[in-house]
């Protein structure tokens, strides 16, 4: 089975990369590595220098850094990212590091004395908090852009010099080269943590279970780890195993190629297979023209509508009753009582949509999906799908 067959592409629909959670990814795994490169007279003076140091009279007290780092929050991790590169600049000197370690850097640095070492590692740092301090600006102009840009830039080619086997091919890292679009697709990287993070989160909880317990970066990584490398290499990443690229750019030449690699993301199996039998073969009709060809699939029984909170019959009591009357009523000009009160439930839809006499696009949906929507008052807004349903109206069309 070809690995990019059940691969979608859609700019409008795509969900962006959560920088709040990569860059929050990136910055504990970089204390992790600088911890373990302490010896223990090292880590006396971190804690030391940790509990001196001048902190907002606002932040909440936090445990041992050394001890309980992997309790925190990432909001409690960029706190300490802060702190960093002023503690480490107090007491940091080559013989608070690891003797194998001092050496490995030196070597593979070509670094001619020792004590260059720890200024390269306060360097690292002093980077990570300037880019975490970009990335999360509330504000933004060409200027700020342009400098996240080189300083997520910079971030990558340090970490990935000084501490290569923790950070080489690290899928966290590799978003520095999207976060930059990102971040001018919707004015601040702030703006992709906020609007959507919730409900990503959501969704995920849905996917992979107990997420407040447990590490999922796994589960997603198995997830879009196929697509997740190809945009690795297609974005100029390097790959040890790979010595020879060529292969790569000529596949990158190809022009079909180009708008597929700008965005995607993946699902377990398309969602309508248009030649299945299970498809509704009932003729559907849309009181908007533009919409055409609508089918749908996998058909409720009553017990999957009961559990979903609805009816397969409508009362006058029934707020869908009033809400489809209502819509027969205002959006489509049918005023009269309803005369067939029975719904019919599915759990998939797929329609055309027109651009002139030419079908354009076609839409497939499904009960779950999260969908953008446009309100009067807060313009854009998010919705889940509840329910997949056709109705025959007065007119004997079904909608």
């Amino acid at each position: 089975r070809h690995p990019l067959e059940n691969i979608m592409w859609d700019c409008h629909t795509q969900t962006p990369h959560d920088s709040y959670h990569a860059m929050g990814g990136k910055t504990r795994r970089l204390l992790d590595t600088t911890f373990h490169l302490l010896t223990s007279n090292g880590e006396s003076e971190w804690l030391y220098h940790w509990k001196s140091i001048e902190k907002p009279p606002r932040w909440s007290k936090l445990p041992n850094p050394i001890l309980h780092r992997q309790s925190f929050m990432f909001s409690d991790i960029f706190r300490l990212a802060m702190l960093m590169p002023f503690i480490l600049k107090r007491f940091l000197t080559w013989r608070h590091i690891k003797s194998d370690a001092l050496t490995l850097i030196k070597e593979r640095l070509n670094l001619s004395r020792v004590d260059q070492v720890a200024t390269r590692v306060l360097q690292v740092w002093v980077t990570e908090a300037k880019t975490l301090k970009l990335a999360f600006s509330v504000t933004m102009d060409t200027n700020a852009y342009k400098a996240l840009e080189k300083t997520l830039r910079e971030q990558s080619r340090l970490l990935t010099e000084v501490f290569p086997e923790d950070f080489a091919n690290v899928p966290n890292l590799h978003l520095n080269v999207h976060l930059p679009q990102h971040a001018k697709n919707f004015a601040t990287l702030v703006n992709t943590s906020v609007g959507v993070k919730e409900m990503v989160h959501r969704i995920f909880k849905g996917v992979v279970g107990h997420t407040n317990h447990k590490s999922i970066e796994l589960d997603l990584i198995k997830r879009y780890n196929t697509v997740q490398a190809l945009r690795h290499l297609v974005d100029e990443g390097e790959d040890p195993r790979f010595i020879n690229r060529k292969w790569i750019a000529q596949v990158t030449c190809k022009e079909f190629l180009c708008k597929f690699l700008s965005g995607w993301y993946a699902v377990e199996k398309p969602l309508l297979e248009e030649n299945n039998t299970d498809v509704e073969a009932t003729h559907m009709v849309s009181h908007d023209p533009h919409f055409i060809n609508i089918r749908l699939r996998k058909k409720w029984d009553r017990t999957q509508i009961v559990g979903a909170g609805f009816t397969k019959i409508l009362d006058p009591d029934n707020t869908l009753f009033h809400h489809l009357s209502a819509a027969y009523s205002d959006d489509m000009d049918m005023k009269g009582a309803l005369i067939n009160r029975r719904l019919e439930f599915y759990d998939y839809v797929s329609y055309e949509v027109l651009d002139g006499e030419e079908a354009e696009e076609r839409v497939s949906l499904r009960v779950g999906n999260v969908i953008d929507m446009k309100e009067e008052e807060e313009e854009d807004a998010f919705a889940i799908i509840r329910a997949i349903f056709c109705h025959m109206a007065n007119n004997t069309n079904r909608y």
